[in-house]
């Protein structure tokens, strides 16, 4: 016997699993479309060369992929932001009116999106006027060995005097007392060679912390109060 309600019920079952199937299809498509995050890019600063005089007050910089801001931080010789900094901006070069004269300056420049941002490495420079009776030292080079806990610096010193070097060690970019979980400040003595203008110096025991982001800040200071600044990070697997 033909059963016209059992049939109806078979065609709802049928239409309910055809339509679950689609959506499902649906869904799977859509989420295949997520693209993963595209932080900005590796870039690198141009413009006034490292240790050089910034003449014009203009500051360039590579382009970074996918970026679609930048912001340029100026510090002064003792690791001061200077005012109306950091200023943004959409190109990849800026100039700046009111920089002080005659000023010992550290830059670097961040790119942002909405997936993140990438920060450059950090360039001395000074701003043109009456010369300045002392030389700023500079960091020439960084190298950081987690495995043995130990960051090696090479430092310009063309002076040769006194330097202190304070290394500050944080679980964020934020360095204020409640974040910085090691510290350690470390007076070097003048050398004895007059014809040496550079320093080599290891920070040893440092307590890099495995599993986590680590970042670690450098200021490096000499007998005159010039103060050179560097910031960097990285994650420790």
């Amino acid at each position: 016997m033909f059963n016209l309600k059992s049939l109806k019920m078979k065609n709802r079952i049928l239409k309910y699993f055809v339509l679950s199937s689609f959506c499902l299809a649906f869904t799977c498509e859509v989420e295949n479309e997520i693209e993963a995050p595209k932080p900005p890019g590796d870039f690198s600063l141009l413009s006034p060369a490292n240790e050089a005089v910034c003449i014009n007050n203009k500051f360039s910089w590579a382009s970074s992929e996918n970026a679609t801001q930048y912001f340029l931080s100026v510090f002064d010789a003792n690791a001061e932001l200077l005012s109306d900094f950091p200023k943004e901006t959409i190109e990849n070069n800026i100039t700046v009116v009111d920089l002080p004269k005659s000023t010992a300056i550290t830059w670097f420049v961040t790119a942002i999106n909405s997936d993140g941002e990438f920060r450059t490495n950090i360039w001395s420079a000074s701003t043109p006027g009456e010369p300045v009776s002392n030389f700023v030292p500079a960091i020439l080079e960084i190298n950081i060995d987690k495995l043995n806990d130990t960051i090696y610096l090479k430092v310009k010193d063309a002076e040769n005097e006194e330097m202190t070097y304070t290394l500050l060690l944080s679980d964020t970019n934020v360095f204020s007392n409640e974040n910085i979980v090691y510290k350690s400040i470390v007076i070097v003595d003048d050398s004895e060679d007059d014809d040496v203008d550079s320093r080599e110096f290891y920070i040893k025991n440092i307590g890099f912390r495995q599993g986590e982001n680590n970042w670690i800040k450098i200021i490096i200071q000499d007998t005159h109060g010039n103060k050179v600044p560097w910031v960097g990070s990285f994650y420790y697997d």
